[in-house]
């Protein structure tokens, strides 16, 4: 259900008065179920890694107070695994924690950081096919064609200094990569790119492409993740 379909409860709470509203929450029927349709809203946005202020302000209405919605937050998460852990810590504090605290520090995964780590990866893909270039098909062009084995040269070094100003760049951003392409490991949505999409019951994966990690003020996150495909 979309936010507007709660409105209701902010006109009721107001109209009402508090003292009155929550008299109503204790003998009502309907609020119980209300709050658990928003908590559950609240657990698709999370999994979407999405927040929504305005499902937020309704959960804090159906609440005596704004504590006791963040509780009942924390209790429904509380088997959840899958949860972005920003957008967790957002919907915990239903938004007032998260917000304040995003003036004082610095923003994790810049969208400069992203290119800066995807031309990484790019890099890395490409390293196996320029070095095969170098050193076999550039030997046998010295034979056949000269000038055409000198332009592959050329375009070795070339790629070679693109290589190390990516890497320089990674490494002033405390960017580095996964070196997992290859591995078959345990399913994480919060680490992994599931290749079609997320599916749940996925255990085992395969890695194909690597992710990057970022350090972020001394702890690791998954900038990019790596892409991953179903064993079956």
């Amino acid at each position: 259900m979309q936010a507007d379909t709660y409105r209701l409860l902010g006109q009721a709470r107001m109209s009402l008065g508090v003292g009155l509203w929550n008299r109503f929450g204790r003998d009502s029927q309907i609020l119980p179920e209300l709050r658990e349709l928003l908590l559950e809203a609240i657990l698709v946005l999370s999994r979407q890694s999405r927040t929504d202020s305005e499902i937020a302000e309704a959960l804090a209405r159906a609440y005596p107070d704004r504590r006791q919605a963040a509780s009942a937050v924390k209790r429904h998460f509380k088997e959840v695994r899958d949860l972005d852990p920003q957008t967790e810590d957002w919907w915990l504090n239903l938004g007032k924690t998260a917000r304040s605290r995003s003036r004082s520090t610095p923003k994790f995964g810049a969208s400069e950081d992203i290119e800066i780590a995807n031309a990484l990866i790019e890099i890395e893909q490409a390293r196996g096919a320029i070095g095969k270039v170098d050193s076999a098909v550039a030997p046998l062009l010295d034979i056949s064609d000269p000038v055409l084995a000198l332009t592959a040269r050329t375009g070795v070094a070339g790629f070679r200094e693109v290589e190390q100003a990516v890497r320089r760049l990674a490494r002033m951003r405390r960017l580095t990569s996964t070196d997992w392409s290859g591995e078959v490991v345990e399913y994480n949505p919060l680490q992994h790119e599931l290749i079609g999409g997320h599916i749940s019951g996925v255990r085992k994966v395969k890695v194909i492409r690597e992710g990057v990690e970022q350090d972020f003020r001394g702890r690791r996150e998954m900038l990019v993740k790596p892409w991953v495909e179903r064993l079956d």
